[in-house]
């Protein structure tokens, strides 16, 4: 596959000896495609999807070998990139993806199971969370002594098109520390240009599918109010794991402490 398709053609002949039709048990034998039946251990791939130099067919045989199989395999290929991601957003991803698949396949103990971190995509029944943002909050006209507030994003979408919709309750989120729970103190609302907090108990709305392609998506701000000198802090979305947040202690006004 790499021989007929790569830009680099001649690479596999210099570095095998021959051509594939002169020697084709050399290139079995360097082939992972021939030990796919030995391999046990949770793959991941990642290809751009302009990739001449290797191309993506590469990625896509082993994928689908392995699917059939029935392994423990994921297959992610970035649009635009070539032989290694140039794209920022790309590279964060990629990064990220990595970090999530070593911590859950290579730790052991709670923390390889309990925790995800700001950033990184949770996928559960479904569904993928999200959690996007953690700093202070800007709200406008608080009274000069007043708690530290955080304000913490997360989005929530569905995998592929749902029939129902879902009922967005902010009270139902928790966030806890060290010292027990924060309260949770509202949700930010913009109002005349300035942030406000829009405060009540049993906040809730009605979420629906988007008319179009059926998927059900939200972004939602909740604000939290936690210790001054921050600390490890836990979010606790109902059915997804743990979210965990380390805040760093706020030492003016002007600073913001991120997730």
């Amino acid at each position: 596959t790499d021989f007929s398709n790569s830009d680099l053609w001649r690479w596999d002949p210099d570095y095998m000896g021959a051509y594939p039709w002169d020697d084709l048990d050399v290139y079995e034998k360097c082939s992972p495609s021939t030990f796919v039946k030995k391999i046990k251990t949770p793959v991941l791939i990642t290809h751009g999807e302009s990739d001449n130099n290797t191309f993506i067919s590469n990625s896509k045989e082993m994928y689908q070998a392995l699917r059939a199989r029935g392994a423990n395999v994921q297959f992610v290929h970035y649009p635009r990139e070539g032989h290694g991601n140039r794209e920022p957003n790309h590279r964060l991803d990629e990064m990220r993806r990595c970090l999530e698949w070593m911590d859950s396949y290579l730790k052991s103990g709670p923390a390889a199971t309990k925790s995800r971190r700001l950033g990184d995509r949770i996928t559960k029944s479904g569904y993928e969370l999200r959690v996007i943002r953690a700093a202070d909050s800007e709200i406008a006209h608080l009274p000069e002594e007043h708690p530290r507030l955080l304000e913490v994003v997360f989005t929530l979408a569905s995998d592929g098109p749902v029939e129902e919709s879902w009922t967005f309750t902010p009270g139902q989120i928790k966030l806890e520390g060290e010292a027990g729970k924060c309260p949770f103190r509202g949700i930010p609302v913009d109002i005349g240009g300035e942030k406000r907090l829009l405060e009540g108990i049993g906040l809730r709305t009605e979420i629906h599918p988007d008319t179009d392609s059926g998927r059900l998506s939200l972004t939602a701000a909740l604000v939290y109010e936690i210790p001054t000198e921050g600390g490890i802090l836990e979010l606790k979305i109902p059915r997804f794991p743990t979210v965990q947040l380390l805040v760093g202690p706020k030492e003016s006004p002007d600073e913001k402490a991120e997730g």
